[in-house]
C-alpha cells in the first residue's frame, strides 16, 4: 500500500480476533489491512487451549476454515468450584452429555487455529498483510480513520478493529474507556475442569 492509501476495513492485532475479522471482511469482498507487532506466520509459542462454541465452529466452516471441527474436542461436562478458606466446595457442574444433545462446547488448541486462520489470511487476495509493524498514533477524522506506523507510512480507513490486546493502545488512542473492577482471590481458590 502506498502512505496514505484508503483502504475499507482496517483490524490492528494478528491475533485470533483479528484474523477472522479480516477474513470475514474479505469474505464479503471487502479489501482489508491486517496490521500486527509481530511477524507474520511466525512460529506460534502459544500453550492455550480455547473453548469455542458450536456458532464459533459454524462460523470458522463458513470462512471456510478447513480441518477445525474434526481437530475440536468436544466438552460434554463442566465443573466449576470456587472455594473460600475454611469453607467447603460450592460445585456447580454442567452437564451436556445426553445423547440427543449438543456438547457444551469444543476445546481446540490456540496455536492449531491461529495456524489455520494464518493460512486462510496469507492465501486471500482481498487482505493485505502489514507486519512487522507498530502503530504510532490513530487520528479520528470526519469520515475515516488515519493510522500512522513508527516508519512514518500510514493509511486510512473508516473502520478500525482494536483487536491489539487487553491494553489496547488502539481504544486508548480512540478514546474508549474500559471499566475494571478488582478482584481479590487471596484466600479463594477456582478450579474448573472438563
Amino acid at each position: 500500500l502506498k502512505t496514505g492509501a484508503l483502504i475499507r476495513f482496517s483490524a490492528v492485532g494478528g491475533g485470533i480476533v483479528g484474523l477472522t475479522m479480516a477474513l470475514a471482511c474479505a469474505h464479503q469482498g471487502i479489501k482489508t489491512a491486517l496490521i500486527d507487532k509481530n511477524e507474520f506466520l511466525g512460529p506460534l509459542r502459544d500453550g492455550r487451549v480455547y473453548a469455542l462454541s458450536q456458532s464459533s465452529l459454524n462460523l470458522f466452516d463458513h470462512l471456510g476454515i478447513k480441518g477445525l471441527r474434526e481437530a475440536a474436542q468436544p466438552m460434554r461436562d463442566m465443573k466449576v468450584e470456587e472455594t473460600e478458606r475454611g469453607a467447603a466446595p460450592s460445585p456447580f457442574k454442567l452437564d451436556f452429555s445426553a445423547p440427543d444433545e449438543s456438547p457444551l462446547a469444543f476445546m481446540l488448541e490456540a496455536g492449531r487455529l491461529t495456524a489455520e486462520l494464518q493460512i486462510k489470511v496469507a492465501n486471500s487476495p482481498l487482505i493485505k498483510v502489514i507486519a512487522p509493524a507498530t502503530v504510532s498514533d490513530l487520528k479520528l477524522t470526519s469520515g475515516y480513520a488515519e493510522i500512522t506506523f513508527e516508519d512514518g507510512q500510514s493509511l486510512r480507513a473508516p473502520l478500525v478493529i482494536a483487536a491489539d490486546g487487553g491494553p489496547s493502545r488502539i481504544r486508548q488512542k480512540a478514546g474508549i474507556g474500559v471499566r475494571r473492577e478488582a478482584y481479590n482471590p487471596i484466600g479463594r481458590r477456582r478450579q474448573c475442569s472438563a
